[in-house]
């Protein structure tokens, strides 16, 4: 084989490798940035949070009340109460395999470039990345400033409480700052029981950063990485927290597939499913 032989099959080896460690992930869901961050999540195993934007253009707004609600029957045809869900829309993504830090920073910029709804921002505390509203289009189509409903400052009291409670403790101290409701969904632990009940965690804050409360709530109640999403409710105008754990995989598998949506009647689409975990442990 002559020189320019094998520096051609070089090339081909190295081209054929590129294209097979290129994977396209493609969401059509009414949240599509927080399904790709759901999918992103359970497929290469990075902490990841996810934050809506506060939801009021009709344009961005659908009824999923047909698709949702399943006590239809008792009500006279088209007198249920109805449930507003985000619009959303398509978006897809060209992602690696495999991935660093760096290529989930780059992966998530790309991923709010293109969200078809609303405007967000990536942030990155050590090893956890944060996707967080930055706009969204106001009651006139105008777009507006929507800023995160944890870049605010909370203090709890110090005193022994369960997970459950630390988690209402964080919510309730939001909802006193940004003057919207805000509740805990998904994961709902108490510690690791014992007959005793649940166990008790010392835990406070001194006006501190209510991400940073969060984060430390998650890390203190369990030996397992664990991320959020937060969803807001257009029709009760509150927020959801919704916790899950992040799955530890090795190898990171190669095609990112997004998971089903889940038809609820809470009036916020798609709330996560938590991830499959062992029982044994949180």
């Amino acid at each position: 084989m002559t020189y320019s032989n094998l520096r051609s099959a070089i090339l081909l080896t190295v081209l054929a490798f590129q294209v097979v460690h290129a994977t396209t992930l493609s969401v059509d869901d009414g949240r599509p940035v927080a399904k790709a961050v759901q999918t992103l999540v359970s497929q290469y195993g990075y902490a990841i949070t996810y934050e809506d934007p506060r939801y009021a253009y009709d344009g961005d707004l659908q009824d999923v009340t047909t698709q949702v609600r399943k006590d239809l029957d008792k009500y006279p045809p088209g007198k249920a109460p109805k449930v507003i869900a985000p619009l959303g829309g398509k978006l897809t993504l060209n992602v690696p395999s495999t991935m660093g830090l760096s290529d989930v920073s780059s992966v998530l910029n790309q991923l709010v470039q293109s969200s078809p709804s609303g405007h967000f921002r990536v942030q990155q505390t050590g090893d956890v990345f944060h996707v967080v509203p930055t706009e969204v289009r106001d009651r006139d189509g105008n777009w507006a400033l929507s800023s995160s409903i944890l870049d605010v400052p909370i203090s709890i009291p110090t005193k022994d409480r369960s997970e459950s409670e630390i988690m209402d403790a964080i919510c309730q101290a939001v909802s006193s700052i940004v003057q919207v409701e805000v509740d805990v969904s998904g994961i709902r632990v108490g510690g690791f029981r014992s007959e005793a009940g649940p166990t008790l965690y010392r835990f406070g804050a001194d006006n501190e950063l209510a991400r940073s409360v969060l984060m430390r709530a998650l890390a203190t109640t369990s030996n397992n990485k664990r991320t959020w999403l937060i969803f807001y409710d257009v029709g009760q105008k509150l927020y959801v927290l919704n916790i899950f754990r992040v799955p530890e995989l090795f190898p990171k598998p190669q095609v990112p597939v997004p998971p089903p949506a889940v038809p609820n009647t809470s009036g916020v689409s798609g709330i996560v499913n938590p991830l499959p975990k062992n029982p044994s442990t949180k």
